[in-house]
Parts: structure tokens; C-alpha cells; sequence
């Protein structure tokens, strides 16, 4: 079954700021991200999907930024796959923010 996950984490300083959508448990290996904050698509790289043992794929797609540009609106990343009946949409844990780096 495709499961998404969906972090968001920032340096030690709290300045930079990531937000990492990734698929794993598809089939076939085609699959599309959509990191977005608000309305606002991000810019993000595009995924390119990985074997795994099972026969499934797993991919992820990372969109960096500066937290003092991306107060307001929050982020959420849409998958689809033609697996998908309609497109998955998830958000990280409001106010959970990891450090990275």
C-alpha cells in the first residue's frame, strides 16, 4: 500500500528550513509531488522513483527555504499515482519542527 510522509525541519539555528514529502509501497514507478504553502506551489526536485526488494518504489521530493520568507500559510505535499483513486494530501504536525543541521 503507498503510505506518505511528510517532515519539516530546520537548522540548529532556526534559520533554514526543509520540508520533505516521500512515498513509499507503489506501483508502478511513476508518481508526482506537489509541495505547496498555502496556494503558493514551492519549487521542489523532481522525484525519481527507487526499487525496492518488495517490487514496490519508494521516492521523495525536498523543497529548502528561509523560515523568515515562509511565515503564514501552512505547507502540505499532494501525491498522486495512478494507484490512487484521488491524490494524497498530508501536512506535517503543526508546529513540529526537527532539527536537521
Amino acid at each position: 500500500d503507498l503510505s506518505v510522509h511528510v517532515t519539516l525541519r530546520s537548522n540548529s539555528h532556526g534559520s533554514d528550513g526543509v520540508i520533505n514529502c516521500s512515498a513509499t509501497g507503489f506501483y508502478p514507478a511513476n508518481i508526482k509531488f506537489t509541495l505547496r504553502q498555502g496556494s503558493e506551489m514551492l519549487k521542489s526536485e523532481s522525484p525519481s522513483a527507487r526499487s525496492e526488494p518488495d517490487g514496490t518504489f519508494s521516492a521523495s521530493s525536498a523543497h529548502f527555504f528561509n523560515w523568515s520568507t515562509r511565515v503564514g500559510d501552512p505547507f502540505f505535499c499532494e501525491v498522486n499515482h495512478d494507484a490512487l483513486e484521488e491524490p494524497i494530501r498530508t501536512d506535517p504536525r503543526r508546529g513540529q519542527r526537527d532539527s536537521l543541521f
